[in-house]
């Protein structure tokens, strides 16, 4: 991979790690004083803001970083396209929808937060074309900049609140507070704003790129929150509430990793798309980054999930978690392989293509989730880790074949990240099991995290790596 996809990874990772660092961190010092059952109304608002936040955004941030020309009358139409089905939807949920949801899902003291928290749609639709501005111009700095910035101060915001006994409003403004400070930066650093102008004929040119785009991240988006929908309406809020922390502790790792790559790579494949031996050359030594960083990290996740809930959340109500914690981190560990593939559907215009495998391997997934919570929790966790087992070969096999890549190219690729992989994998097994005596979770989880990553980072530095970003070439 070139030095500038490189240097754009690495100032786009800064403010994104540091802002998920402080995500992370603030979780844990909520789940300290905040119940499962507040994280569980927060899981349902989530799902409902997901869901209405695709047919907000509209594909317009992707459809206008493919165009060659960042026009003002194209973004200023796809601004106010955003704004206007963001505000019509956010009082649609508030006003009409907002107390059937609360009973759907059985807890009607939920109205009031779906009434407040659907504002965040509107708030949200303000962000999309800045966003796409600075992503398509390559300033990742500035956008990890403005999520880091966003992240500090909602999160000391959230945990002040919650800590004067705020209850689920501290969560809900959190949210408020972190996207209105994110999206003035956005607004601050983008050399754009809107006019008021737009077009019938640009907006009918911006959906035409979006259509098939939209359609495979609905389809997508079924499949990613099928699980925690049936979870909070057949197991309940409290499931709910423990099954949605432990998914947003096991996704950190590989959602930021893989969302810092996408947002760097799929600018540069749209304006690289003729050239197809530097998509492939790109895609497979990201796939060995995701090898070697997160794979690694999932699994210590995994093998040590009960001393971090023990150590570092203190047990108590929140000791179920370490279940779903564990196979959690599994299931997100098979993702990191084939959550690259986007980038370069996108670029290369096959989102037709995409939205055909997307509904695919949905497919699996809801099928797989509506067999497995009938048995309960554990049902589900050991249905979402065989079905994604199962849709590997769907999600890695056909952008290989569209960035021409042969069995030699991937082997010379990744041979040496699986290898790194293996030796992690023995030396975990080694150090848990010497550590597995000790009264302290929290201090055998600390031991057990320095001691893994210290050997592991050594050995990844030492030995010769051709092709890993990570080694000294």
């Amino acid at each position: 991979m070139s030095n500038k996809i490189i240097k754009k990874i690495g100032l786009s990772s800064i403010g994104a790690i540091g802002a998920n660092a402080i995500n992370l961190i603030v979780m844990l010092f909520l789940a300290r004083m905040l119940t499962p059952e507040i994280f569980g109304i927060m899981a349902v608002i989530g799902i409902i803001s997901v869901f209405a936040m695709l047919l907000v955004e509209g594909g317009m941030g992707a459809a206008l970083i493919h165009q060659d020309q960042f026009s003002l009358r194209h973004s200023s139409t796809a601004f106010w396209f955003n704004l206007s089905v963001g505000l019509v939807l956010s009082l649609l949920i508030a006003g009409v929808f907002s107390r059937d949801i609360a009973l759907f899902f059985g807890n009607e003291n939920m109205s009031s937060v779906i009434s407040v928290g659907a504002f965040l749609l509107t708030l949200n639709a303000l962000s999309v074309v800045p966003f796409s501005w600075l992503q398509k111009n390559h300033m990742f700095g500035k956008i990890s900049s403005a999520e880091l910035a966003g992240a500090t101060v909602g999160g000391i915001v959230a945990v002040s609140l919650a800590y004067q006994g705020f209850g689920v409003w501290s969560l809900v403004i959190q949210l408020f507070v972190r996207d209105i400070i994110r999206i003035m930066l956005l607004f601050f650093w983008a050399e754009w704003h809107p006019r008021l102008i737009a077009g019938f004929s640009e907006l009918k040119e911006l959906l035409g790129y979006s259509g098939y785009l939209v359609l495979a991240n609905t389809y997508a988006t079924v499949g990613k929150k099928i699980d925690s929908f049936f979870v909070a309406k057949f197991l309940g809020v409290h499931q709910v509430g423990l099954y949605d922390y432990a998914n947003k502790i096991a996704e950190t790792g590989p959602t930021v990793g893989l969302g810092l790559v996408n947002r760097v790579l799929f600018p540069l494949y749209a304006e690289r798309k003729s050239d197809i031996r530097f998509i492939k050359s790109a895609y497979l030594k990201s796939l060995g980054v995701s090898l070697e960083l997160f794979i690694p990290l999932m699994l210590f996740l995994s093998v040590e999930a009960d001393d971090f809930v023990n150590g570092v959340l203190g047990g108590g109500a929140w000791a179920e978690v370490a279940m779903p914690l564990s196979m959690l981190s599994l299931v997100y560990m098979l993702r990191t392989l084939a959550g690259l593939n986007r980038p370069v559907f996108m670029a290369l215009g096959r989102t037709r293509t995409m939205m055909y495998l997307t509904f695919l391997m949905r497919s699996n997934v809801m099928i797989a989730v509506i067999i497995g919570i009938q048995y309960g929790m554990s049902g589900l966790l050991w249905a979402l880790l065989i079905v994604r087992l199962i849709n590997m070969f769907p999600a890695l096999y056909p952008p290989m074949r569209m960035v021409r890549a042969s069995a030699g190219d991937i082997l010379h690729a990744l041979w040496r990240p699986a290898f790194s992989v293996l030796f992690f994998g023995v030396l975990l097994a080694l150090v848990s099991r010497m550590l597995n005596l000790m009264n302290s979770p929290l201090t055998e989880f600390l031991l057990s995290f320095f001691i893994v990553f210290s050997i592991y980072g050594l050995m990844i530095f030492l030995i010769r790596c051709k092709g890993s970003l990570i080694c000294p070439q």
